[in-house]
Order: structure tokens, then sequence, then C-alpha cells
């Protein structure tokens, strides 16, 4: 099955389509046939991966309509390490499987079905963690994972419910199949959304068995589990009736019957020593019953359910067969020995019959069966009515939540926000915002984009190239640490008031100002507050010396720069001058050489040099160091000053600030974007004109004393190296030429980056799963330690997260 990178893939996680028990079989099926019908309506193609499963390999799942390409994997049981190393000691060859959990590694979606009804502690801890612990290690990676409709809780125990709510929270979709398990859910995770819905199962295709004969075919379900007590076969499961009995007294009564065929069942097939095996219970009863047809051994699922929807009438105790009896029109009394079966049949189905093995004796039980046999006529009009009223438009939904879910996983946008690679600048959304794309306000601090559609291909492709989130350009080092430089300069705004105002010497906002009074650009596109709100930042369009000037000083905080950017560039034929981060230049570069009829709208690039993004919580959280209740009337983050305090007015007269060394160094700087810390460009490669801090050193450091202001400034080009020039002759800047080797000491933290560029991507894109799109990343010349630990760093910081 050769992978098309135009397909997702997904991995199905436990799902083994050929388990001896027929339910989990089912599940497997059943979930890539629904996958299928959301690939019908999408159009998205899945490569499917069960994880799980009972042997490796690829293969053709045949669902009686068509063949599906599978491919299988084995699972690792690495949720209890003791019961694994004690497994391992049974079984050598377990040593190995911890390989099998580096497969998550390949998968963009991760949905998990938990083998239907195993994310419970009801069959003991063990069982437990080892469910949970592909959630959790999906989470880990960073995997975009879905819970499929199954049994979720109860849970006995403090560290189940605690792992399972750590799970779920981090899921993307959740899909309980009960109303109890919707309960569970909700109580764990009040805040998260969770899908009632049906169990997957009834996604599960067939073809009707024809028998021969006038006789009343019923069919019975004998399950081994319960004939042999449970797993611990002391009554595990606290049953009233004891189970033995009440199947030999229902088999009696039907065995009796003239106009009875009776077929025996078996739903789990596999070791005759295993507890849980049906068809060696069903061998024994053969003897005891001779008139008795014994099912075959079915190979799989799809055969199970067609045999079973031969029947007249069905019982048994396996909740999947009870589903596939119920699901193909056949009148059923399921056999409940967990909550699963009142969730379903009783609660969500409505289903008026049903025997509760744990508060009704074997007498009650066999009555009841009976008596659900007469009116099986009435039972069957019932399930025509359920599967129009509730099973139909039940699968519709969920069809319709995974298709909505996966389309907004075009492009990986999903994968890209959940890596912490987006940069929130919305350029997704100007360009796929006819096919949903919007930015919002995440509970991180962060912008980032969100779809309910799928995004065409065309405007797929334009997404990859230009998302500076995935894309790393490295600086070429060859000439200077920090890349070609056509001219260095040191200065600072010759007006006083501008070089106070600003946040290093006022340079950016005097150039800005400078290019407006020579009408050398009719606007100036910089950040500054958006909808007049102190906090929030957006791109701005500034015509006017008092705009500018109100942008002034730095915003470091999230801004989304580009959520309109063509409807901006395409309103008029104006000539900007454009100010921003490096990675919102060369993101826009980019878009102008992807629209040439924007190209020259930009005369003159200006990149700032950055040393991350914080998000708007680490704002707040200094906000709230002032414990001043009444609302905030102005926030300025520096300037007044070189480097400026901090500093927040409050409605009431009180004015709170603390130094940039606070504010930076304690909060701001410690709570910026994983792709920040790995961004192996601050200092603006793509701009005509780099402007930063000049800071002055003290014991090797940068001082933040406060001082009058000053800037370095560094022309990538011809072009920045005039502009920079005829300001200084025109007397708006004061220049005086920088020795380039001062930079390594002006801005040590960029100098490190740029040196340690490999050692933070190439872990980076492991990571990622190749999600960056890295160029000029240049080989060290030989490992260091600094190096080594800044990978291993860059490693630990993403899974932190």
């Amino acid at each position: 099955m050769k992978n098309n990178k135009r397909n997702l893939r997904l991995g199905i996680l436990w799902a083994d389509p050929y388990c001896g028990n027929l339910g989990v079989a089912a599940l497997s099926y059943s979930t890539i046939i629904l996958f299928e019908e959301v690939s019908h309506r999408t159009g998205i193609r899945f490569d499917y991966t069960l994880w799980g499963a009972s042997r490796c390999g690829r293969g053709m799942l045949d669902t009686g309509r068509e063949r599906i390409p599978v491919q299988t994997v084995r699972p690792f049981l690495g949720g209890d390490l003791p019961a694994f190393a004690k497994g391992c000691l049974a079984n050598p060859l377990r040593v190995g499987t911890p390989l099998f959990a580096l497969d998550f590694l390949r998968y963009d979606l991760v949905a998990d079905i938990g083998a239907g009804d195993s994310y419970s502690d009801i069959y003991g801890i063990t069982r437990f963690r080892n469910m949970d612990f592909t959630k959790s290690w999906a989470r880990r990676l960073r995997r975009q994972y879905i819970l499929l409709p199954q049994t979720i809780g109860p849970y006995a125990s403090e560290e189940a419910r605690r792992k399972a709510a750590r799970s779920m929270s981090a899921a993307g979709l959740i899909f309980a199949r009960d109303r109890m398990s919707f309960d569970c859910a909700r109580e764990l995770l009040p805040q998260k959304p969770v899908e009632r819905t049906i169990d997957a199962a009834f996604f599960l295709p067939y073809e009707k068995t024809a028998f021969d004969g006038e006789k009343t075919k019923v069919g019975i379900n004998i399950s081994g589990l319960l004939w042999h007590g449970g797993y611990t076969q002391n009554n595990q499961f606290g049953l009233r009736s004891d189970y033995s009995r009440t199947m030999l007294g229902i088999l009696d009564a039907f065995s009796s019957r003239q106009d009875v065929e009776l077929h025996l069942i078996s739903h789990v097939i596999g070791r005759p020593d295993f507890v849980d095996e049906d068809t060696h219970v069903v061998g024994e009863l053969q003897a005891r019953y001779p008139r008795a047809i014994v099912a075959p051994a079915f190979r799989t699922p799809v055969e199970a359910k067609s045999y079973i929807a031969g029947m007249d009438f069905f019982a048994g105790a396996r909740m999947h067969a009870c589903i596939a009896a119920v699901s193909s029109g056949v009148p059923v009394y399921p056999l409940a020995y967990s909550r699963k079966f009142n969730g379903l049949f009783v609660e969500t189905l409505g289903y008026p019959e049903m025997g509760d093995l744990t508060v009704m004796d074997s007498d009650e039980i066999t009555a009841g069966l009976l008596a659900a046999f007469g009116k099986r006529s009435d039972l069957k009009k019932r399930i025509e009515q359920i599967d129009r009223q509730i099973v139909e438009p039940e699968k519709e939904r969920m069809i319709g939540k995974l298709s909505e879910y996966t389309c907004g996983m075009s492009f990986k946008l999903r994968k890209i926000v959940g890596s912490s690679l987006c940069l929130g600048c919305g350029l997704c959304e100007a360009l796929a915002r006819r096919d949903g794309v919007r930015m919002r306000l995440a509970e991180n601090g962060f912008y980032e984009p969100a779809s309910k559609n799928r995004i065409a291909k065309a405007t797929q492709t334009e997404l990859k190239k230009l998302c500076p989130g995935i894309r790393l350009d490295c600086i070429d080092t060859r000439e200077t640490f920090c890349g070609p430089v056509k001219a260095a300069y040191e200065g600072w705004a010759c007006d006083p008031h501008i070089r106070r105002t600003g946040s290093s010497g006022g340079v950016v906002t005097a150039l800005a100002l400078h290019l407006l009074r020579t009408k050398q650009a009719t606007g100036v596109l910089q950040v500054g507050t958006r909808d007049g709100h102190y906090l929030y930042n957006g791109l701005k369009l500034s015509r006017t010396e008092e705009e500018v000037r109100a942008c002034a000083s730095s915003r470091y905080a999230p801004a989304l720069m580009f959520d309109r950017i063509d409807e901006l560039l395409n309103s008029s034929e104006e000539r900007y001058l454009f100010i921003g981060k490096p990675c919102d230049v060369m993101a826009l570069r980019e878009y102008t050489k992807f629209h040439p009829e924007h190209k020259s709208r930009i005369e003159y690039w200006i990149s700032l040099v950055c040393a991350g993004m914080p998000s708007y919580n680490a704002t707040r959280k200094l906000i709230a160091r002032a414990a001043d209740p009444t609302p905030v009337v102005s926030l300025r983050y520096r300037g007044d000053g070189w480097p400026g305090d901090f500093k927040v007015s409050f409605e009431d007269g009180k004015i709170f600030r603390c130094s940039y060394n606070e504010s930076w160094g304690q909060v701001l700087g410690r709570d910026v974007r994983f792709r920040c810390k790995i961004c192996p460009d601050g200092i603006g490669q793509y701009a005509d004109l780099v402007v930063g801090d000049a800071w002055h050193t003290k014991d090797g450091y940068p001082d933040f004393t406060e001082q009058e202001g000053r800037s370095f400034l560094l022309a990538r080009n011809a072009r920045g190296a005039e502009l920079a020039e005829k300001a200084r002759d025109a007397g708006i800047l004061s220049l005086s030429p920088l020795d380039i080797r001062g930079l390594e000491q002006m801005q040590p933290y960029q100098y490190q980056r740029l040196r340690n560029a490999f050692y933070k991507l190439a872990p980076a894109w492991i990571v990622t799963g190749g999600l960056l799109k890295i160029r000029h990343l240049g080989l060290p010349r030989f490992p260091t330690r600094k190096g080594l630990r800044t990978a291993l760093g860059t490693v630990y910081r993403y899974y932190r997260r």
C-alpha cells in the first residue's frame, strides 16, 4: 500500500480485525467503514493503520462490499511497566514491542476505539493503564487524536480518574456511546464538549444468511467469560444470577420446543484454554443439546453479523453480538453484565427488553427472555422505529462531526497548531477565508486558526509555501554571524521626543515619519492596538504622523498581521513602508511573490530584531501584579526611556510599573511559542533595513539600566543603506559606523541563536514529524557540549509544553 502524500495517515488504536473477539474485530471494520463514509463526504482519502492488532503487515479488509487496504501493527502494553516486565519474562519477544509505539510518529490523526469498552478500570487497573498509555502517548507526541464511540468509565480508583481526565482533555473530539459514559466524561471535564452517540458497530455491513425450514430460528450466544466467572473466575462482575444455570435454563426451554431451531453462536473464538473464549463452552453444550445447530467459527465479524441477521430471535451477553442483531432488524434480548448494556440499549436506543444479570436472578432472566420471545413481532417493529428515528440520524451526525473535524485538518492546520508552530499571523485566514478558516484567540493567549470546511487544493498548495510557522530559513553566516550586511550603523532619532518615546532610540518611528513627509510612502503598515483595545494587537495602516506616533514603542504580544492583507492590498494602489518581525517580513515578501500584482506595493521593508512573541496571558500576569480591580486605561510595554518600564494605567488613577528586566526577563520572555524558541532568524534577513537595541555591555552582558536610547541598523542591501544615509543627511537620524563584530556583545542572545541553529532545528524537525520546511541549514563543524545540551533542551521544551 504505497502512501500517497495527499492522503491523511490515520492510526486507529486498539483495532484488531483479526481478533478472535469478534466485537473488537467488528469495531475495527466499522471504524474503517465510518471513515470511508467521511472520505466520500469530504474527498479526503485515508491511509489506514490498525494499531494493536494481533499481527503485523499489510493486507486487504474485505467488508463484503469492497476491499480496503490496511496496515496492521502489534501493540505495546506500556501502561504498566512492572506488568510489561513480567510479560517479557514469560515471552522474551515482547522486549521489542516498544518499537511499535514509534509508529505513532507517522500518523496525522489518531482515532482511539479503546476496544469498545476498555476505557474503564472495571477490567482491572493494568488493562486501564495500557488503554490510557496510547492516549497519553499520542498527547505527548502532539498527535491530533479523537476518542471514537466507546464506554467511558466508571472509574473506581483515583489514578484512573486522574489519568482519564488528562487524556480526554487533550482529545480533539470525544464520542460517548451512552448517557452514563457521557455523564462520566462531563463530570471529569465539565467544560469539555462531548458528543453522545451510538456504537460504531452500527456501521458494520452484512448479507442476511438464508436458512431452510419453517421453524423459528433462535440464536443463543454463550459467553465463555461469564461462564467461567470473569477473568478472575470468582464472579468478577458481581452477577446476582448464576450465569451457567441461567443459560442452561434458557437452552432447556428452547430445546424442548418443536417449533424452534436452536443455534449456538460463539462470538469470541480463540484458544480453547482461554477463559474469554466461547467455542469450547459451546462444544460442551452441543453434547447436551444434540438438536442444536452449532454456528461455524466465523472468520470475520461480517460473517458473524450475516449469520445473526438470519435469526428470528437472538439472546446473548456479548455486547456486539447483540448490536449485530438489533442493527440487522433481529429481535434481541441482551443479557447485561455491566452498565454498557443499559447505557446503549435502554437509555440511548430506548429498547424495551433486557435482562440484567447483576440485579435479576436466573428465574427472572429466563421468564423475561421467554416473554420477549413471545412478542418478537412487536420488538421487530420497535427496532425498525429505533433505526429510523435514532440509529440513522446518529450515524449521519457522526459522519458529519468527523467530516467537519478532518476537513479542519486540511494542510495540517491542526497539526501546526498542536505543535506550537503557528505564529498567529492570520495569513491562512486571508488565503482560505472562503473555505471557512478563521483566526481565534485560544486559551493559551495566542491566535490560532480554526476551520470547519475542507480547504481547496490550490489554497493548500499556497499555504504550504507561505506559512511562516513551518518555514524556517537559516541565515548564511559565511560573511558575518548575522548574514549578508551592506552597511552597519549605530544611532538614534535626532528628535529628542521621538528618541525617548520609541523603544530603542526612536529610529523606526523617525524613518516612518520621514518617508511619509517626503511622500516616498503613502502609508505605513505597522503593529498597533486592534479596535482601540489596550491589550489586543493587529496590523494598522497609518497615513498621518499622529497615527505613526501612536504606534511607537514595542508591543510584546501576538498581533493579527495578515488576516485582512488581501483586502488591504486589493483596495488601492498605494505604496507602503512595512514594519514587522523577521517572520512577518518573510511571510509578506513570499506572499507578494505568489501574488506579483502586489510586489511593487511595498516600497521599503524594515525588520525589528525579535527574541520571540509572548502570549496575551503573559501580559495579563504582569497586569495582575498591580492588584487593581478597576479597568485598564492604557498599557505600554516599553518607551519613555531606554529600555523603559512596563507601565499600566488604571481607571482609578493608579499606575503600575516594572522594569524591563522584570517584565521581559521574568514574565514575558518565558511565555513564547515553541516556534519562536527554534527560530533561526531573529535579525531579519529579508528586510531592507534591520533595527534593534544597541545594548551597552557590563561584565559581558547587556546592561538594562536606564539610559538615552540607541539602536543598531543593518542595511541588508543597497536600498536599505541608501534609506539610512539619506535620513542621516536630512537630519532625521544621528548615525555612526558600527563594527559588525560589536553585535556579538550587543545581542548575545541572537548570536547564540544563530550559532546553535542546527542543534535546535534538527531535533525540532524530528519531533514535529518532518512538518518543518528548513532551508539553508548548514552542518556544524563539530558537535559541542553546549550544542548537544541545546538539542536535548529543544526536545524537552517540545514535550513539556
